[in-house]
């Protein structure tokens, strides 16, 4: 682990399921493990990867999605307000609607 996540006060984890109290559930059109807990859940293929210099861009077929019924709003439709997704944006962490915590590695530009 790198020095700058041990100063942050990260520490290794083998089994982030367990950690997470997470139950594994076996992927049904790809080799993967989703979580039992999450009530969306994708399955994608890679389709291409386009590298950069910095980044990769990942482009994905979706061939699977799992709802749990009670964050729908229809057959076809989520209720957003029954579901509360964690999102990653530019190293910060929130939910639809507030803020949780920054990445360890974000860092704040205060303008001149």
């Amino acid at each position: 682990m790198p020095d700058y996540k041990q100063k942050a006060g990260y520490s290794f984890c083998s089994d982030k399921f367990q950690l997470g109290k997470f139950t594994k559930l076996a992927g049904e059109e790809v080799s993967t493990v989703r979580i039992k807990e999450c009530p969306l859940q994708i399955e994608t293929l890679v389709q291409r990867i386009s590298t950069r210099q910095d980044f990769a861009i990942v482009e994905r077929e979706i061939v699977a999605i799992f709802v749990e019924e009670g964050i729908l709003h229809d057959p076809t439709h989520i209720n957003v307000d029954k579901w509360q997704p964690l999102i990653y944006k530019f190293r910060e962490y929130t939910t639809a609607n507030q803020s949780l915590t920054l990445n360890f590695r974000f860092q704040e530009f205060k303008e001149s």
